[in-house]
């Protein structure tokens, strides 16, 4: 997994195993228990100072506590984002009529499933680079490219240039897979749904969102051509030197 922004930070915290579940509860316990009070909580804590150390743990509570679910970030030291959701209760003329939390899910049900993200030891299987993908990309791997979706909520401050993006991993040998709103032009693509049609205060939404998956398939031959990495050249050069010290040695200097 290769992410730039605060999930990266989070998701390399829980897989190399040095996510600390009790400092987490402790920023867990400053949440207000009257539901009224979170959003407050939120937009103090968002413009107060964060350690390093800490910015995985407040991020995943301020993401869960985000107007509409848009994207959290932390960038230059400060955290991005849309604003904070306020707790909602339906009224006479509403057509939704259930409340609405002001984090979703709530501060308990968070705890816990991250405390079973932690615990689940398959997850030191799984690797995450927290940097830019368009420096991180292997040669011969399968991609999954998981986007802002076209007109919607782009992330803070930070883009992908896909059409580069797809050429440059094609040409390292990948096959790539994209999700996005529509089909892509030069892929093969495949609609995964027709749409979500309820979300909103209201309990539908104007327009439904799609999603499609778009296949970029690739000539296995470029993994031996297209640009090498330093490190790739490093290691060719290394190669390279053994195998003729050793043939040097067997041939001249060995009895």
């Amino acid at each position: 997994m290769v992410e730039s922004g605060a999930w990266g930070a989070f998701w390399k915290t829980v897989t190399t195993g040095d996510f600390d579940m009790e400092r987490f509860r402790e920023i867990v316990k400053t949440i207000p228990s009257d539901l009224k009070l979170i959003q407050q909580w939120a937009r103090d804590t968002a413009d107060a100072p964060v350690a390093d150390c800490d910015v995985p743990y407040v991020f995943v509570l301020l993401q869960a506590a985000a107007f509409g679910g848009k994207a959290v970030d932390r960038m230059d030291g400060v955290w991005k984002h849309p604003g904070f959701r306020s707790f909602w209760e339906p009224t006479e003329t509403s057509e939704r009529r259930s409340v609405v939390n002001p984090m979703m899910p709530l501060p308990a049900t968070i705890e816990r499933r991250v405390a079973d993200l932690v615990a689940d030891s398959r997850l030191r299987e799984v690797t995450v680079k927290h940097c830019d993908a368009m420096t991180t990309i292997p040669r011969g791997v399968t991609v999954y490219v998981d986007p802002p979706y076209l007109g919607t909520q782009q992330y803070n401050g930070r883009t992908l240039d896909l059409p580069v993006f797809i050429e440059q991993a094609q040409a390292r040998g990948c096959d790539v897979w994209v999700s996005e709103a529509k089909p892509l032009l030069g892929g093969e693509s495949v609609r995964l749904s027709k749409g979500r049609a309820k979300g909103g205060i209201s309990g539908a939404r104007r327009k439904a969102n799609q999603e499609h998956l778009t296949h970029f398939t690739t000539n296995r031959g470029a993994l031996m051509s297209g640009p090498w990495t330093p490190f790739e050249w490093a290691a060719f050069v290394f190669g390279s030197t053994l195998l003729i010290a050793a043939m040097v040695w067997l041939y001249y200097i060995s009895p």
